[in-house]
């Protein structure tokens, strides 16, 4: 058991061999940085045992900051529908295209609304709607809402004729407070990218470890052996963890590695 404050922290049951760290609200803030207590820790990590930033941004994001922080191993970007290799030029390993028919009602009905959105797959990112409605899609995200604008959005494509083609996750937006809805192809997420990365670093999904603080982590948190939440993560998202930790601008994810993963490294 470990002490944080008046409080204790169980560790993980297995050793962890590989840690999946979510980006926005648990790698940066609201300024889109990566603290340098922050990147000094990962960097040591990086070391020891893979990690892989696995978020809902594009992966030209994701590349950005694995390569500040000297990521080798697999990255994973596009809310899972996107999966590169540091060590082959950040080329898609892997990637899913949202079916078009599908695609294109979901932009139709973001155009209605008059939503502020992206859409990108492997090789582009697309802000208007002729263009995006042009090319296969890995991601659509509805960006800018208020959380209950969020749900009512997810609820409206609950009763879509496409329902079986893509699936859909609410995300915050750490740099303005709002919220964004992500469209991904049926039966892609974090927690399934996970599985796809353990597979192919044949490492077991018991041991790895998953830190993140949205609702499009929890995916990620049910697949992965050890998760922890970041303190400022909603109370519904943090349920789905094994533990939560002080807050990102406290310095959450340096306390998850250096008192909670890397501790459990050589556990076993």
């Amino acid at each position: 058991m470990l002490s944080r404050g008046d409080f204790y922290i169980s560790l993980p049951l297995h050793a962890i061999d590989a840690v999946a760290l979510d980006l926005d609200g648990t790698l940066i803030g609201p300024n889109e940085k990566i603290a340098p207590s922050v990147r000094d820790s990962v960097r040591v990590l990086a070391t020891e045992i893979p990690v892989f930033i696995c978020t809902g941004r594009e992966r030209w994001s994701t590349e950005k900051f694995a390569r500040e922080l000297g990521l080798t191993s697999l990255q994973i970007s596009d809310n899972g529908a996107v999966i590169v290799d540091p060590m082959s030029g950040w080329e898609p390993v892997w990637n899913a295209s949202i079916r078009r028919e599908a695609a294109a009602s979901i932009i139709e009905v973001l155009g209605h609304r008059h939503l502020a959105f992206f859409a990108n797959n492997a090789d582009h990112i697309f802000r208007d709607l002729r263009s995006a409605q042009e090319h296969k899609l890995s991601i659509i995200s509805a960006l800018d809402m208020v959380s209950d604008s969020a749900d009512e959005l997810i609820a409206h494509f609950r009763n879509s004729e496409f329902t079986e083609d893509f699936q859909v996750n609410k995300s915050s937006l750490p740099y303005n407070g709002l919220w964004a809805v992500d469209f991904t192809p049926a039966g892609v997420d974090k927690g399934s990218a996970l599985q796809r990365v353990s597979e192919r670093l044949n490492i077991c999904l018991e041991k790895i470890a998953a830190v993140g603080d949205s609702f499009n982590d929890i995916p990620m948190f049910e697949k992965s052996g050890f998760s922890m939440c970041m303190g400022e993560a909603p109370k519904q998202v943090q349920e789905f963890s094994d533990i939560t930790v002080p807050n990102q601008s406290e310095g959450g994810l340096v306390f998850a590695i250096e008192k909670i993963i890397r501790p459990a490294i050589q556990s076993d």
